[in-house]
């Protein structure tokens, strides 16, 4: 049987809270789970900013979003894959570009071949600067690079193999790269950083000599492959789970972001939040379960009881922290989820039932549902017309606001922004 090949596409721990004009002053924390989840109080937009913005993207012949896709954002543009997080390697997707304030289709960006211009996984990884996306090279070989305009702008490390190599961050001059052996019992995690001339620049090995359960299966029969969401059902953040006979393992990814000026450094299912500095990994921000936090050492030798609570996705930007949990598994019928924000200046934390959303008071309409965070650190979210259909016909007395007063219910979705 042919190996899978998984790509779990960056969510926004890996690709959206990014600035590269300001240096930034990211406040460290503890953020206590334990006891702020015994006592849930609303999470509404107004606590993400002060204003909500609501832009339809335009609609035309070219510009088509799908039912499955994916989304990142600069401060300028949103860049749409009409294809899923996870891929096996072998859809062809369209990548689309439009102007994040106006809605405005800008362009649509190369296109998926084993051309010299073009890319084998339409799932790119946006630069620091908000100016160009790259994408694996068609043939295997390195990373093209594209801007925004959808203008082909050259190859970068021509002699990697871009399908073996973990590319996490990228910026006009610098690519950082994670290594982690997912056939070994170990932990370690090295970051490699090289010029975009292909010179290794340093090298960072963290987690040295501690254990982790390998992701090693036989495959020598019929595999299952499921994924569980959290309460942010359109951020396309996924918790993979692979069965072949009678064992079954979490895909324990890692990621890593601009938050402000720092890296951080994140692992599916881990308390702590890290920042990568030339010393190594030092924590940044620790979700305290205490007691009732199911163990990251845990991972893939026991089940998560129902009584433990995991994390789940986490948006960070420098002044605050929104995230999900489960208490239970997330494939047992009777887990919990809950939405939890955080502000890094007054230590302010709430936490809310998963069920109930982020309730919108400043425009009294849709809960919000996030799916990144710019450089900038506006919320972006996105409405479908079926789900904006499905509210109104909830609640016939809702108003609609005003810039989707005319919309089309057959057109593109709607992006929301808090800022």
């Amino acid at each position: 049987m042919k190996p899978l090949f998984i790509i779990i596409t960056a969510t926004a721990l890996s690709l959206a809270a990014c600035n590269g004009n300001k240096s930034t002053s990211i406040a460290n924390g503890t953020i206590d789970i334990e006891n702020a989840i015994e006592n849930l109080e609303p999470v509404t937009t107004s606590m993400l900013g002060k204003n909500i913005r609501f832009v339809p993207l335009e609609t035309n012949d070219t510009a088509l979003v799908a039912g499955q896709w994916s989304l990142s954002a600069t401060d300028d543009l949103v860049v749409i894959t009409n294809a899923g997080q996870i891929s096996f390697g072998g859809e062809k997707a369209g990548v689309m570009s439009f102007d994040i304030n106006t809605g405005r289709y800008i362009a649509t960006i190369g296109r998926q071949g084993e051309g010299p211009e073009e890319y084998l996984s339409a799932h790119p990884r946006l630069d620091k600067e908000g100016k160009h996306a790259y994408f694996s090279a068609g043939n295997g070989k390195g990373w093209v690079k594209y801007d925004l305009e959808g203008n082909f702008a050259g190859k970068i490390l021509p002699e990697m193999e871009s399908r073996a190599t973990g590319l996490a961050l990228i910026s006009d001059t610098i690519a950082t790269f994670i290594y982690n052996p997912r056939d070994e019992n170990t932990r370690r995690t090295t970051f490699k950083r090289y010029g975009i001339s292909g010179t290794c620049i340093d090298s960072i090995v963290a987690f040295e000599g501690q254990p982790k359960e390998s992701f090693q299966l036989t495959f020598d029969g019929p595999i299952t492959l499921e994924t569980f969401t959290t309460p942010f059902v359109n951020s396309g953040s996924l918790l993979p789970v692979i069965t072949c006979g009678d064992k079954s393992i979490i895909l324990v990814g890692s990621g890593a972001s601009y938050v402000g000026d720092e890296i951080h450094f994140s692992e599916t299912l881990c308390d702590t939040i890290y920042q990568l500095t030339p010393d190594g990994l030092t924590p940044s921000l620790i979700f305290n379960l205490g007691s009732k936090g199911f163990p990251f050492g845990e991972v893939n030798k026991r089940s998560v009881q129902p009584s433990e609570i995991i994390i789940g996705e986490v948006f960070e930007t420098p002044s605050s922290v929104l995230f999900s949990l489960s208490k239970g598994y997330p494939a047992d019928d009777n887990h919990n989820t809950f939405i939890g924000f955080y502000n890094r200046a007054d230590g302010a934390l709430s936490i809310t039932a998963g069920a109930d959303g982020i309730r919108d008071d400043l425009a009294g309409f849709m809960p919000f549902n996030p799916v990144t965070v710019t450089p900038s650190g506006t919320y972006v979210g996105i409405l479908t017309m079926e789900a904006i259909d499905a509210w109104m016909e909830l609640h016939p007395d809702a108003t609609l606001p005003d810039a989707l007063a005319d919309y089309d219910p057959e057109g593109n979705p709607v992006l929301v922004l808090i800022d």
